[in-house]
């Protein structure tokens, strides 16, 4: 199956969602559709993969490019995702469970076992539902902790791609409110020592995310 028909059936889910009338078909297999299909797409594939270490400047054009929203399946993956929590809220925490359980097998297995795509793939995830996480007092007073005890870690990560993805989580989440300030110290040591990273995407990540703690 072409990318593009992966994205346009995303895109026809993500509709189907907002309807009354087709949620209630989808409705049963909501979690299914977010576990099972969705977040796998939110993963680095291999593809995207060869891209980041073969031709790093078309990694960048590509993830920034307005156009891969009609062509990316992982665009329209976000997107679903989105559109589930807004309209469809009972289902953010059983999605949130799923992929808090993700986040600590990692922690825990050691590094052989560790598959980092999964936590690239959960870190997507998260990314997308910043917003709606930093409006619910329960969830806003949980991200500085995730920020420290998963995000954090990957900025000296061996993989090119998760240092790469610590430094476009602080892009999404460099406006919580901070309540030990050594931590937003730290983040800024981190992303200027990115900046001579010998990845390029990491580099184009880590001067992002300092273009945004600024304002901090």
């Amino acid at each position: 199956c072409t990318d593009r028909c992966v994205q346009g059936c995303l895109a026809f889910v993500e509709s189907a969602i907002q309807l009354g009338s087709t949620h209630k078909q989808l409705k049963p297999h909501t979690q299914t559709l977010l576990q099972d299909l969705t977040f796998p797409i939110l993963c680095l594939s291999d593809s995207d993969l060869d891209l980041f270490e073969n031709d790093p400047l078309e990694f960048v054009r590509k993830i920034y490019d307005p156009m891969e929203e009609f062509l990316d399946p992982k665009v329209s993956a976000v997107h679903l995702v989105e559109s589930v929590m807004k309209y469809r809220k009972q289902n953010l925490d059983p999605f949130l469970g799923f992929l808090t359980q993700i986040l600590n097998e990692y922690s825990m297995a050691p590094p052989a076992q560790q598959d980092p795509r999964r936590k690239d793939g959960v870190m997507v995830a998260l990314g997308a539902l910043a917003e709606t996480l930093k409006e619910k007092p329960a969830y806003a007073s949980q991200l500085e902790p995730l920020l420290v005890a998963h995000v954090l870690p990957e900025f000296t990560s061996p993989h090119a791609f998760l240092r790469a993805r610590a430094a476009w989580m602080v892009q999404h989440l460099y406006d919580i409110d901070f309540s030990d300030f050594s931590h937003v110290a730290l983040l800024l040591q981190h992303l200027l020592a990115l900046l001579r990273d010998p990845s390029l995407p990491v580099q184009f990540e880590a001067a992002n995310a300092l273009r945004f703690m600024v304002q901090v």
